[in-house]
């Protein structure tokens, strides 16, 4: 994967699958286009979004990945675009919750900002807009217990 998004010149990119992976298998996440994700995050984010529902606000200099393929109805697979959240300093963004959502593609083209994650995390602005794997997804189950918000409760 890292590979296939190295176009863009964003370092961080090289690193990311060296974060730790808070999913057991590939996930289908319906509000990232049904898409089959894994999701990273960095040290920052890690203590903290690791925690999933018993989690404090996120610090600042968090940054969550997820990258994944895709699957068409013929069956061919292809790269997923780089889901990418970064918790910047208080008053970036009242309207994203302080969040800069990228997507950032393999052939290193839309890799601008993007709104239309912001309504969706939104939803989530009780838990820092965090939104949370599965439970039975999760590589440590029993460090998470609380409700599970799903990737598909966003319309």
């Amino acid at each position: 994967m890292v590979s296939a998004y190295s176009n863009t010149g964003n370092a961080i990119i090289k690193n990311y699958t060296n974060w730790k992976k808070f999913n057991s298998a590939p996930y289908l996440a319906a509000t990232h286009g049904r898409r089959y994700l894994n999701n990273y995050a960095n040290k920052a984010a890690g203590t903290v979004y690791g925690k999933s529902e018993n989690s404090k606000k996120m610090p600042i200099g968090s940054v969550v990945f997820k990258d994944g393929i895709t699957l068409n109805p013929e069956g061919q697979t292809g790269i997923s675009p780089l889901f990418v959240m970064d918790k910047i300093q208080a008053g970036f963004s009242k309207a994203s919750g302080d969040r800069d959502y990228m997507m950032i593609t393999s052939n290193g083209k839309g890799n601008a900002t993007v709104t239309f994650c912001i309504e969706c995390h939104m939803s989530a602005d009780d838990n820092d807009m965090m939104m949370f794997l599965l439970e039975e997804l999760r590589v440590n189950k029993q460090n998470f217990q609380g409700r599970v918000l799903s990737f598909m409760n966003c319309k």
